[in-house]
């Protein structure tokens, strides 16, 4: 969200008074351009769950096969 808001135009006061936040937060995570958490899991990644994915999918061509 800080992102789209920033992209929009806001700048970082008017970020940290919408969403409430300090705007130490919102500065730090606009250099550290973090992702919307939708935004990161529409992505793909799956993080800590790769490999339970991987071993759901080994197992599942297993018994289908």
């Amino acid at each position: 969200m800080i992102l789209h808001l920033r992209r929009q135009g806001l700048s970082v006061s008017e970020i940290a008074r919408v969403i409430g936040i300090n705007r130490k937060t919102v500065r730090r995570d606009i250099a550290g351009g973090l992702e919307d958490p939708i935004m990161a899991r529409a992505s793909g990644s799956h993080g800590c769950l790769n490999p339970i994915l991987a071993t759901c999918a080994s197992a599942s061509r297993h018994i289908l096969a």
